[in-house]
């Protein structure tokens, strides 16, 4: 059972990999310029962080082998966006970014056909509630 389950695992390792390089060739031809892919803050990741003209863009890359029950995007949850945005407020303080930034998804989706890529700008917005609380990185 043990051994079952590590195979899973190593595979959608793989996979996520391989998406993740393939989110990158896309953003690449599509003008962007890359420049840190798995930046760390500690436990938060940020995925790719590119640049294209003045805006910083931070780009979640999800992968999902079809058939599927909700769309890759979909699975970026407010948690998760919470990270991502805690993530980038340290990466724009230790990188002293001047841009504004944009949180963008790049979903990977491998179908028996090949593989379909969609690029999602502005997937999700940062979110500041009424009462301020100071954040920490």
């Amino acid at each position: 059972m043990q051994i079952v389950i590590q195979e899973v695992m190593d595979e959608r390792w793989i996979k996520g990999k391989k998406g993740e390089e393939l989110a990158r060739t896309y953003l690449e031809q599509n003008g962007f310029t890359v420049l840190h892919v798995h930046w760390q803050h500690g436990h938060k990741e940020l995925d790719i962080v590119a640049e294209r003209g003045q805006m910083l863009h931070v780009v979640e890359v999800r992968s999902r082998t079809e058939p599927f029950l909700i769309e890759p995007s979909q699975t970026v949850q407010y948690e998760k966006q919470q990270n991502i945005m805690a993530a980038t407020r340290a990466y724009i303080y230790k990188n002293r970014v001047q841009k504004e930034v944009q949180f963008d998804i790049v979903s990977v989706v491998y179908e028996q056909d090949g593989t379909k890529i969609e690029y999602i700008p502005n997937a999700f917005y940062p979110y500041y509630p009424t009462s301020y609380k100071k954040s920490r990185f």
